[in-house]
């Protein structure tokens, strides 16, 4: 057995939001961030909404 046979592949779906106060702070690890001129998309370990 593997390492590979071990891992199992983890579904991500996207979740567009838009924020209507500032969100000051959140406890969680930002696993990737891509940015252009429009928006930012920033994919944490956590969700802050539960």
């Amino acid at each position: 057995m593997t390492m590979s046979d071990l891992i199992t592949p983890a579904a991500i779906t996207p979740t567009i939001t838009q924020f209507c106060h500032q969100t000051w702070q959140l406890e969680a690890k930002v696993l990737y961030v891509e940015s252009d001129e429009s928006k930012t998309y920033l994919i944490t370990d956590v969700t802050p909404f539960h």
